[in-house]
């Protein structure tokens, strides 16, 4: 498609069918890297009013921590895993063994989980926001698309949302998250593999849309096994990035606790000793006791340090790579 003079480009039908684009909608753009990516604008407050409004109405009481866990498990292995390593295409006729995919996919589930741990509180909006975070996805869009199927279940004044259960619900919100996964990496796989005919002249031969149709029906058939491959590989980048963030939160929520425990941390009795000798200098007693080991006592210390800088009293923290 070309730009016009005034900077003007038409959404091609197949595009605007896909996305629900009707005239006198709005869009957004953003770019990712060297794309232009245009997006649906959502009413994005009207959503997340809505989920606040569910607090505690999703059936999340009734939720184990292993039914978790299980879900996530379920629904990857449904689209393309069997397990002992093995993927497979959309029907099960072919196969491919990689190693180590058992141990990327239940990292994935370890991460998937992690996220999960604010949907146990009623904080629906915080996992979803994880889920986008972590698998790269629109959160708006992540929002809209679970807030109008709950809307569905609302229709005709029946409350199905309490009658389906907490594994329902959630399985809807993670199935969400993971399908729109899916058709991101698929976005990609079809991206490359209609290069590839680009560069081998078919688009030429045989026309533009004549190869698209043919790399989409054929995605879902004699490609789905290298689509499956590239999910594969995209979960693996997921779950790595997100290894540091969680070893983050853990040590960050283990040095919070050190310092609101009622055992006062070695680093800080070693500041307020020298406190007391300079408070001692002047003159000035304090019950020694009470100032070491009180975790309320105040800390700030306006007094002069001498210059000195007393490294070996800070205590170890992790470094993170990112």
């Amino acid at each position: 498609m070309k730009v016009s003079k005034k900077g003007q480009i038409v959404v091609p039908a197949k595009y605007r069918d896909r996305l629900g684009i009707e005239p006198g909608m709005k869009v957004s753009f953003r770019i990712r890297g060297q794309v232009l990516v245009v997006e649906l604008d959502t009413d994005i407050d009207k959503d997340l009013e809505y989920l606040r409004g569910k607090k505690g109405k999703l059936g999340e009481a009734d939720l184990a921590e292993g039914g978790i866990q299980e879900i996530i498990m379920d629904l990857l292995s449904q689209q393309f895993y069997r397990g002992d390593d093995t993927l497979t295409d959309r029907v099960g006729r072919e196969s491919v063994k990689i190693r180590g995919s058992d141990a990327i996919l239940q990292e994935v589930v370890s991460m998937l989980h992690h996220s999960a741990r604010y949907w146990m509180n009623g904080d629906y909006i915080e996992t979803l926001r994880e889920f986008a975070d972590n698998l790269e996805l629109d959160f708006p869009t992540l929002l809209s698309r679970l807030v109008q199927k709950l809307k569905n279940m609302e229709v005709g004044g029946q409350d199905m949302i309490s009658l389906m259960g907490g594994e329902v619900i959630f399985s809807m919100a993670i199935g969400e998250a993971i399908t729109q996964f899916r058709v991101r990496v698929g976005d990609q796989v079809t991206e490359l593999i209609y290069k590839e005919a680009q560069e081998l002249g078919y688009v030429k031969r045989l026309g533009e849309e004549t190869v698209e149709e043919l790399v989409a029906r054929k995605l879902a058939d004699h490609y789905s096994i290298l689509m499956n491959l590239r999910v594969l590989r995209e979960l693996a980048r997921s779950s790595v990035r997100t290894i540091g963030k969680r070893d983050f939160e853990k040590y960050n929520n283990s040095l919070i606790e050190s310092f609101v425990s009622e055992k006062t941390p070695e680093h800080i009795i070693k500041r307020r000793e020298r406190r007391i000798k300079r408070l001692r200098r002047k003159g000035i007693e304090v019950d020694e006791e009470e100032f070491l080991y009180n975790p309320t006592v105040d800390d700030d210390d306006d007094e002069e340090m001498d210059g000195e800088i007393f490294e070996n009293d800070l205590p170890d923290l992790p470094s993170f790579d990112y």
